[in-house]
């Protein structure tokens, strides 16, 4: 690759006219020197000013003599000798494709719905596409990802499907990588043994394939939705546990419970995020971000304006804060065949809700607010750290209650899925 950037660079130089990029820079220099002689010489001769003026005059003719398109096509000229390497390249993996990667194509291009070809085209040209063959392998990785989803930060004219677009990005299969964010869908296959190399004729029964979406953050939903719809009920449905038996087995059921116990988690954080409430935003965010320092809170308590604002903003955030504490201290109604489960998952999920509070109420916004409104020796301070004093309460209060029912967690599960009398029995 470095050889044949080096013959582009010869190749760019013309024979027998200096190229524009030359040109330039002696204008720029001719251009620094005029400046400098008037700045050190104010008495020019005639001599000295004829000279400059024919200097000048010479640049702009020999400027004038030079195509102005010269640069573009050799611009050119380098992005279709990239592409063809990059062809070149997707031509060599092709030959090197077998019964194995059409079969994870087909399965890709059946669930994004789209051509296996226009799946094997994306792949060609990815540049970790050598994370395939190391997945066939005795003891390779034992997870491939791919994405479906458009490329962050896409140049115009990239290839896609093989050809150069002006259509700029579009949604691509790529994959994964510890550089690129998912935003799309992630499509996985896995390999439950390592120890058997992937064959044409095992790979149906070797790899597993699945798919999460992510989509407007949609991954813990799509989680919830694996773990609680397909592989617990059919895990719950399994009957040959090898060395254990079958599903009775004390362990098997141990790990039931631990799947619904973590799937519920799952659920209760997908739950938390989305009602997580964000304190107001104000019209001064700006400013707010600028100041660091005492001396900044003390230079903005001198305008009134902007305290009459920044007062404004602050009774906002109490009437949210005073809602949630409200909403936090009424009396729970519950279902009469609840579990005792069902209080942890209570005191989980305002534990999520005070600690988002604290770290608002630690942000630097929230701190500049207060660091002006204590300059200025506002009154709506005082209300402010009431609720400041009142938010810590409870969120250590729910760590508290989450710390000690975390440790009869492991005897509610009994609690939840029997009778006094089975119990009695076990």
């Amino acid at each position: 690759m470095t050889d044949v950037f080096q013959n582009e660079i010869h190749n760019e130089v013309p024979n027998e006219e200096v190229a524009p990029p030359l040109i330039n820079l002696k204008t720029d220099t001719i251009q620094n020197r005029s400046t400098d002689s008037t700045v050190s010489s104010p008495f020019q001769n005639g001599h000295t000013a004829k000279s400059m003026q024919n200097t000048n005059a010479a640049t702009a003719f020999t400027s004038s003599n030079i195509p102005p398109a010269k640069s573009k096509v050799v611009g050119g000229d380098r992005a279709q000798e990239m592409l063809k390497q990059a062809k070149a390249l997707r031509d060599e993996r092709r030959i090197s494709l077998d019964a194995r990667h059409e079969d994870l194509f087909q399965r890709l291009a059946e669930a994004i719905g789209i051509e296996a070809s226009q799946v094997e085209e994306n792949i060609l040209f990815d540049n970790q596409f050598d994370c395939i063959d190391d997945f066939f392998l005795t003891n390779g990785r034992r997870v491939l990802m791919f994405y479906y989803q458009e490329p962050k930060n896409a140049e115009p004219n990239q290839p896609t499907y093989g050809r150069l677009t002006a259509t700029g990005p579009k949604r691509r299969v790529i994959i994964s990588s510890e550089t690129v964010q998912l935003t799309g869908v992630l499509y996985y296959f896995v390999r439950p043994n390592q120890t058997t190399a992937v064959t044409p004729q095992n790979i149906v029964n070797e790899v597993v394939f699945g798919q999460l979406d992510a989509t407007n953050g949609k991954m813990l939903e799509s989680i919830e939705q694996l773990l609680g719809s397909i592989l617990i009920p059919l895990l719950q449905q399994y009957e040959d546990w090898g060395a254990l038996k079958n599903r009775s087995n004390l362990s098997v059921q141990d790990f039931l419970d631990a799947m619904s116990q973590f799937t519920a988690s799952v659920n209760g954080a997908s739950d938390n995020l989305a009602h997580q409430v964000k304190l107001a935003s104000g019209d001064n965010d700006n400013v707010l971000s600028t100041l660091t320092s005492p001396n900044d809170y003390h230079t903005m308590a001198q305008n009134s304006d902007f305290i009459v604002e920044c007062e404004k903003l602050m009774d906002k955030w109490c009437k949210q804060i005073e809602k949630i504490l409200a909403e936090s201290e009424q009396i729970r109604r519950e279902a009469d065949d609840v579990g005792p489960s069902a209080e942890l998952i209570h005191w989980k999920q305002r534990m999520a809700t005070f600690n988002n509070l604290l770290e608002q109420v630690k942000s630097s916004r929230c701190r500049s607010v207060v660091g002006v409104l204590q300059s200025s020796k506002s009154k709506t301070i005082n209300r402010w750290k009431d609720l400041d004093t009142r938010i810590t309460d409870a969120a250590n209060e729910a760590k508290d209650n989450v710390r000690y029912l975390y440790t009869l967690d492991k005897f509610f599960s009994t609690l939840d899925k029997n009778n006094p009398v089975s119990i009695r029995k076990q």
